[in-house]
């Protein structure tokens, strides 16, 4: 680490805002401290520089495609690959020592939302030849994505490692992004580790089994994304869905070995309203009561909805706010900016 290294900033977590959830990020300084943390693109152990590049990698893969290409060859001065099949993107970059595959999450906020959230509800497993049980919705977006003849992601990896055998290649991605990342990597067998952020469950036990890959899947504080698919309909009620890899709880100060429970719908509608008991009492005995006074009784009926509705957005958002890509992006950032610390310190 050079000199400059030593003067970098602990970054602070945003303030609770719904933008977290609905990236593009344009105004997020990508990769700004890549000159005084190496891509360690060997190692094949978890590395907290490999995971802050990676999510970094993850995170920009929910830009605009220009945008991407500029950040990478500007910053990164490498060259890149994106594709866009349906509402499914990703990205290819490269250089001539490593690949870096990241796949973008679900769309927010865009005429592609319902779609995109169609294939997430396709919660029904599905058996892909030899390997089990994966989730219908994961599995036709990596079909469009990944294994498209003509636009797929394949056949642009393929093709560099054509050209250069020796790349170390690199599957990334958050939540859905997450999936994908794994399931192109199992078919490539790829020798180096997935990191994913907030990825999802994809199959059986038979699948978990079957995963010839090493998979680092971090997970930030409580997102609920994680344990998706839920055990709540006639294909999950009997807990057919198994997360696999290592899973690693990333907060803004610390990463270390973690445990992912399986919960009920009625668990975690029973854990929301102990963490938010407060708000809900306020909502009911407080906003509620002064809003309907100030503005529904003097006919400001638009208001009053716009007052309850954020309200109760908040409410039930809140939990949702760990599962905001950035986030992972700034902890993986602190966690090892605090691992170099430590080391100058010793």
């Amino acid at each position: 680490m050079n000199s400059s290294a030593a003067k970098l900033e602990l970054r602070p977590l945003p303030h609770f805002t719904d933008s977290l959830m609905y990236p593009p990020n344009m105004d997020y300084d990508y990769f700004s401290a890549n000159a005084d943390f190496n891509f360690n693109y060997l190692n094949t152990g978890f590395d907290i520089n490999n995971c802050w590049w990676l999510s970094e990698f993850a995170l920009l893969a929910y830009e605009h495609p220009r945008f991407i290409k500029l950040t990478l060859e500007s910053v990164l001065k490498v060259q890149s690959e994106i594709v866009i099949k349906g509402n499914f993107q990703g990205f290819v970059a490269y250089c001539d020592e490593w690949i870096v595959v990241s796949f973008r999450g679900t769309r927010i906020k865009s005429l592609g939302m319902l779609k995109d959230l169609s294939f997430g509800a396709m919660i029904k497993p599905v058996q892909i030849s030899e390997y089990g049980m994966v989730h219908k919705g994961f599995l036709d977006s990596y079909i469009q994505i990944w294994l498209d003849e003509k636009q797929g992601v394949k056949r642009i990896v393929q093709q560099l490692l054509t050209e250069n055998p020796a790349r170390a290649t690199w599957f990334t991605g958050h939540s859905m992004g997450g999936a994908l990342a794994v399931l192109a990597a199992q078919d490539l067998k790829c020798p180096h580790p997935v990191y994913t952020f907030g990825c999802p469950k994809l199959g059986n036990e038979a699948f978990v089994q079957s995963l010839e890959i090493q998979h680092f899947r971090l997970v930030h504080r409580n997102d609920i994304v994680v344990r998706f698919p839920l055990p709540f309909s006639k294909y999950t009620s009997k807990h057919i869905y198994r997360l696999d890899g290592k899973v690693l709880q990333i907060t803004s100060n610390m990463v270390s070995q973690g445990n992912i429970d399986d919960k009920s719908i009625l668990q975690y509608l029973y854990d929301m309203w102990k963490s938010n008991r407060r708000q809900v009492m306020k909502l009911v005995f407080w906003t509620i009561p002064i809003t309907w006074i100030k503005h529904l009784m003097r006919g400001h009926v638009i208001t009053f909805i716009n007052i309850l509705s954020d309200s109760i957005y908040e409410i039930i958002l809140k939990d949702m706010m760990d599962h905001a890509p950035v986030l992972y992006s700034i902890c993986a950032y602190n966690n090892m900016l605090l691992q170099k610390m430590a080391t100058l310190k010793e």
